[in-house]
């Protein structure tokens, strides 16, 4: 999994400001991280952190064979609503989303 395009960043709002004075041009430009050039897909809102003390995230690019078993359950997910998206409708979604899966 060491594709340089597959290689995406999203940057915490303070790593943001203190180390690329808060340029918003840095979005959909490559920044070298851990040796390796990375794109930035975005920043994050002022005052997030998840989990706590986190400044910036990458996907978990998993090999295809880690991808087969589906009874494995160590992962969650995190999401934000649309404008105007209700708690109660992402919920049913996310369930009609994990019975295909299941039914898969």
């Amino acid at each position: 999994m060491n594709d340089p395009a597959a290689r995406a960043v999203l940057l915490g709002n303070d790593l943001w400001r203190r180390r690329l004075g808060a340029n918003p041009d840095v979005v959909g430009r490559r920044i070298e991280v851990d040796g390796e050039p990375t794109l930035v897909v975005g920043v994050m809102p002022e005052g997030f952190s998840f989990p706590e003390g986190s400044d910036i995230w990458a996907p978990l690019l998993l090999p295809r064979e880690a991808l087969a078993p589906r009874g494995s359950h160590y992962l969650l997910a995190y999401g934000r609503l649309a404008p105007g998206a209700t708690v109660a409708a992402a919920n049913a979604q996310a369930g009609a989303i994990a019975s295909r899966l299941e039914a898969a």
